[in-house]
């Protein structure tokens, strides 16, 4: 678990030196670790998944779909809103 946890980590860290305009990415870690230790190995296997699919939704829609777990239709969950507000509009939740 712990190997994830820093696999995690070193994915958000070198998103963080290649694009430091984007905010939130250690509130981002915080919010992975804690919900590996809560949640266990479902929230990799599961909740991120489900996370991929309903954003791949958002796109193909041109708007901001519910995301179960993270955030309600149409808003841009906190969870990684530093590169989300990259691609949607944090008001409308239009591309």
């Amino acid at each position: 678990m712990k190997s994830l946890i820093g696999l995690s980590r070193s994915l958000l860290h070198d998103l963080q030196r290649l694009h430091p305009e984007v905010k939130g990415l250690d509130r981002d870690l915080q919010t992975i670790e804690a919900r590996i230790e809560s949640e266990g190995i479902g929230f990799l296997s599961i909740a991120l998944p489900a996370f991929g699919k309903a954003l791949d939704q958002s796109l193909a829609s041109g708007r901001m779909a519910h995301i179960a777990g993270f955030a309600r239709n149409g808003e841009i969950p906190k969870f990684l809103q530093g590169i989300l507000v990259h691609v949607f509009d944090p008001k409308t939740g239009l591309l």
